[in-house]
């Protein structure tokens, strides 16, 4: 028992010593974070008020009255123009890599 409380009062305060510069850190960016945001409370609340009007806006693909088979419909037609522009654009970038180095070390050589 004696033991016990020995190892307690020898450890007792440890965790707050081995914490105390991050604990301190965190407190700091946390009391910068809560300045900046009172002080541009009035514009963080506007771009979030304004986020949520163009949000509503969009033409999300889950419309629950519809049955999954075309509830999903337009996801996954979005979803393959994606796929099929990057698949594209890649080519392009790529075409004109090859073609913009080739030059570049014709142009060395001579």
């Amino acid at each position: 028992m004696e033991e016990a409380t020995q190892f307690v009062k020898e450890t007792q305060g440890s965790w707050l010593q081995e914490h105390f510069v991050s604990i301190l850190s965190w407190s700091i960016v946390l009391a910068i974070l809560l300045v900046i945001f009172f002080k541009k409370r009035e514009q963080i609340l506007r771009y979030v008020r304004e986020t949520l009007v163009e949000l509503s806006k969009c033409s999300w693909p889950w419309d629950t009255s519809l049955p999954p088979s075309k509830r999903y419909q337009e996801l996954i037609y979005s979803t393959l123009v994606v796929l099929i522009g990057m698949i594209l654009l890649g080519a392009y970038t790529s075409i004109f890599d090859y073609l913009f180095g080739s030059g570049i070390r014709w142009l060395m050589s001579l």
